[in-house]
């Protein structure tokens, strides 16, 4: 991984040297840039997190937070595509996914100290039941099954013998729901013990007082369900009860909605429509003339490999040329 990180360092070096970064910049268009998030953490609980590109080490956000509210108006997603958008800048919208308790207490006040706030996409019955999502619960009793227990799973996944719980999880999201749901259960059944403290999530309190303070909170669904295999009813449900209760939590008007991992086809895109959302986040990358598509607006995902030097510190070019889109091209 060093010689490739190597190679784009300097391959943004000289795209920005010769004006390809700048051409890049001018073919996104006008259009605000909305930005993909899920988890800030201590250092120290980042390097066994089951899932490495959810999660930013909270100095290396607050680094990336600093460089954009002193290049970019941050703004949330009902300022930057409202009607009424209050600047000329260039303006980006940074987004949370799914309502860990970490946005609350490392995520927000980050922003806060900066003077700008995100979108918090919240599933509320991870956060109103405390119902663990179910990829958290895959991956923790994935890694807390014996050796062949998970080679006889690794076989029924039709997956390599070698192959990381990231891997494991991903296979599960391509079976139906019921068959999901078993495997995770048999999973369960068949680990030794875990400790979720790490997957906590907020409080419908927390989601409340971070409405209060300016920041936005947008629908998830009710159980992070993959949208585009729920039935009609189910579908209706996940869209339409998840705005009411976010609602009640908040006592504002809810419209903005994230397709949990992204996963939406014409028919749930319909569907937010007539719940009554105006503007819904996708996990795509915009394209190099990205034209916008209120309910299916594309993210640039931030993930500490695309924003970090050889070193693994902060690199303001790295974050620069993944908003222009210029590593969309070389990856």
């Amino acid at each position: 991984m060093s010689w490739k990180r190597r190679l784009r360092g300097a391959l943004d070096g000289a795209a920005r040297v010769a004006g390809v970064l700048a051409a890049f910049e001018r073919r996104r268009g006008a259009h605000p840039l909305v930005l993909m998030h899920h988890r800030v953490l201590p250092r120290a609980l980042c390097a066994d997190y089951p899932f490495p590109s959810l999660v930013l080490e909270a100095e290396l956000f607050e680094a990336e937070v600093a460089w954009l509210a002193s290049n970019f108006e941050v703004l949330t997603l009902e300022a930057a595509f409202g009607a009424a958008r209050p600047t000329a800048r260039r303006c980006c919208v940074l987004t949370f996914d799914d309502g860990y308790a970490d946005n609350f207490e490392l995520a927000a006040p980050i922003l806060e100290r900066h003077g700008v706030r995100g979108v918090f996409f919240v599933a509320t019955d991870f956060v109103g039941k405390r119902e663990r999502l179910w990829y958290d619960r895959a991956a923790q009793a994935w890694r807390a099954l014996a050796v062949q227990v998970r080679e006889r799973e690794l076989a029924r996944l039709k997956l390599g013998a070698h192959a990381a719980v990231g891997a494991a999880v991903q296979a599960l999201k391509g079976l139906a729901p019921a068959e999901r749901s078993a495997s995770i259960e048999r999973w369960e059944s068949e680990a030794s013990p875990v400790d979720s403290a790490q997957f906590a999530p907020m409080t419908p309190a927390q989601v409340r007082e971070l409405a209060s303070r300016g920041h936005e909170i947008g629908a998830h669904s009710v159980s992070h369900a993959m949208l585009p295999q729920c039935d009609d009813a189910q579908l209706e449900r996940e869209l339409v009860e998840s705005r009411a209760r976010l609602g009640e939590w908040t006592s504002a008007r809810v419209t903005s909605l994230c397709y949990p991992d992204g996963a939406h086809d014409a028919r749930v895109v319909a569907a937010a429509r007539r719940a009554g959302y105006k503007l819904a986040c996708t996990t795509q990358p915009p394209g190099p003339e990205s034209v916008l598509e209120p309910l299916a607006l594309a993210r640039i995902d931030i993930t500490r490999e695309r924003i970090c030097d050889l070193h693994g510190r902060f690199d303001p070019l790295s974050l620069r040329a993944e908003l222009a889109g210029f590593h969309e091209v070389l990856r």
